[in-house]
């Protein structure tokens, strides 16, 4: 979401239902780190910013399963780590 949302900010890709809600979900998403200033001239970093964060939040997860309970996770996807779990 936030990297269209990103893409539809710089390129005009139409007046499409899909597309407004993709601006009004990474809107309220952005609302929780609106306080900071992260607006340079006309260019916003807030997007950028949320980015980094799930993907930092995705890697303390994996490595915290990881080192918590032995979970060992391969970056080849969720279906695949669930079929090898399952047999």
């Amino acid at each position: 979401v936030m990297a269209l949302y990103v893409l539809n900010s710089f390129v005009y890709l139409g007046n499409h239902g899909f597309l407004a809600y993709v601006n009004l979900t990474a809107q309220r998403l952005l609302s929780v780190i609106r306080w900071l200033p992260l607006r340079m001239g006309k260019f916003d970093f807030a997007p950028l910013v949320m980015i980094g964060l799930v993907y930092g939040l995705e890697i303390l997860l994996y490595r915290g399963l990881e080192w918590k309970m032995g979970i060992k996770f391969e970056f080849r996807g969720l279906l695949h780590w669930l079929f090898q779990q399952a047999s």
